[in-house]
């Protein structure tokens, strides 16, 4: 077995060939589907270190009242400090609702994770179509194969609960960004789900991936290693849903119209 260093060498090698091999052409603009948290800053961290010509995408969901969406402040803060491209997607009450029955017929899903999660992926892509860019990368699986969620801190079996996950992804997860990409005719690329990678991270002992609360622990490593910030590389992430505000949005129109659950809405939307 690899001690830590190794290890970290290892997935800095992985992490690189995943990122070099999906790039189709450098002088092609790509798109990165951005949230300042450590997985799409470190696909933004290889592909300038690649000199690939590049713009992060970032979505908010405006309401006067909100806050402002938890993802902004770390996009901005990695976009200055690496140099990045950065565009924000503000998206406000009367587009989402608007929108909504288009989202819920492309994913032919309703569920209140699945609806809410797609909406801020379906908005980036609609601002990255009509910026005429075709490819677009983004971190899919790797809170799956390098323990990032809940359910992997009680696991009893932490590495069967990554493949578990991981098969949930292609069941549930991919199925509905393909859709959305496909609506767009946009190529979608996830360096996470690289076999070679997927195959080692599957493998690392628990002490790699969880070590005193700290989730996916050996990537936050790696990603200082390769020159996160320190700040971004071990930030706690929230679910999208919740950082960029979509869910919340989502439920002031479920109320405008009369729902208290969000769920009785979208199960009323006709689409």
């Amino acid at each position: 077995m690899q001690n830590q260093e190794q290890t970290i060498n290892i997935l800095k090698k992985l992490l690189q060939e995943s990122i070099k091999k999906s790039i189709p052409n450098k002088k092609q603009k790509i798109g990165l589907l951005f949230s300042g948290g450590l997985d799409s800053s470190l696909i933004a961290l290889l592909l300038k270190k690649f000199k690939v010509d590049f713009t992060c995408y970032v979505v908010e969901f405006y309401h006067p009242n909100f806050k402002e969406a938890n993802d902004i402040k770390y996009t901005k803060i990695l976009a200055k400090q690496l140099n990045l491209k950065l565009k924000i997607v503000k998206v406000r009450i009367k587009e989402l609702e608007k929108e909504l029955p288009k989202i819920i017929q492309i994913i032919k899903r309703k569920e209140v994770p699945m609806v809410s999660i797609a909406t801020a992926i379906y908005f980036c892509m609609k601002q990255i179509k009509s910026d005429k860019i075709k490819t677009v990368f983004y971190d899919c699986a790797c809170d799956c194969v390098f323990a990032g969620f809940q359910k992997h801190r009680v696991s009893k079996d932490l590495n069967q609960t990554c493949v578990d996950s991981l098969k949930s992804t292609f069941t549930n997860d991919l199925p509905r960004d393909t859709a959305i990409a496909k609506h767009f005719g946009i190529n979608l690329y996830a360096p996470f789900l690289d076999k070679n990678l997927t195959d080692f991270a599957l493998k690392l002992p628990k002490k790699y991936k969880i070590d005193n609360e700290i989730d996916k622990y050996i990537l936050r490593k790696t990603g200082v290693k390769l020159g996160l910030p320190k700040k971004i590389a071990f930030r706690k992430k929230r679910a999208i849903q919740y950082s960029s505000n979509s869910q919340k949005l989502i439920k002031k129109i479920s109320k405008k119209h009369g729902y208290r659950k969000i769920k009785d809405y979208l199960d009323n939307i006709t689409t």
